[in-house]
């Protein structure tokens, strides 16, 4: 049916637990309605929650991953640390030189960084 797969792309929306965006021509997911497979996530927060503020925004994995990228890249590698360090990043801090953009970006990755199973996402 398939060649050999090295992985399925199933970017799960963060609206609901059966959501899910198709990457390319959406085949991974063609493939489980085809055997009659429904497919559900536990990627859920409280919509009144910041972070259901945030993922309002963001809408499915794939972008997250992405904003914390580009914040990490913002802040100079300093957002995707060990989170034993003894040096977090704050958006706050005096020391910093960033957009009201880039501040609500770097607020919106910390948000993400909260959920569970958010370390995946490291």
């Amino acid at each position: 049916m398939l060649g050999a797969i090295e992985g399925m792309d199933l970017n799960p929306l963060f609206t609901t637990s059966t959501s899910f965006r198709p990457a390319g021509t959406g085949g991974e997911l063609k493939l489980f309605e085809q055997v009659g497979i429904s497919l559900v996530h536990g990627w859920l927060v409280d919509p009144e929650g910041p972070e259901g503020k945030t993922l309002e925004k963001i809408q499915d994995y794939d972008s997250a991953v992405s904003l914390i990228a580009e914040v990490d890249h913002l802040t100079h590698g300093r957002f995707v640390i060990n989170e034993d360090a003894t040096d977090p990043l704050t958006p706050t801090s005096p020391t910093t030189n960033w957009t009201e953009s880039e501040q609500t970006k770097i607020e919106d990755g910390q948000y993400l960084c909260t959920l569970r199973p958010s370390k995946i996402l490291h």
